[in-house]
């Protein structure tokens, strides 16, 4: 993994850092937010309704 990021749940967030591994249950919400340039490997099942790709954030939400 290069860059730094997080995944985004309902309830949390859940920060990456090189050489973390990150199991998330088929069915549970999330999105994958890039920080900077973010360089990961992702292994996925075919459970496409649980990951939300693109999302619009506005300023306010970004600061």
């Amino acid at each position: 993994m290069q860059g730094s990021g997080y995944i985004e749940f309902e309830d949390r967030n859940e920060f990456l850092s090189k050489n973390d591994t990150i199991r998330i249950e088929p069915g549970v919400p999330h999105s994958i937010v890039a920080q900077d340039n973010l360089i990961l490997h992702e292994i996925s099942t075919p459970h496409l309704d649980d990951t939300v790709r693109i999302k619009t954030i506005t300023l306010e939400q970004m600061f």
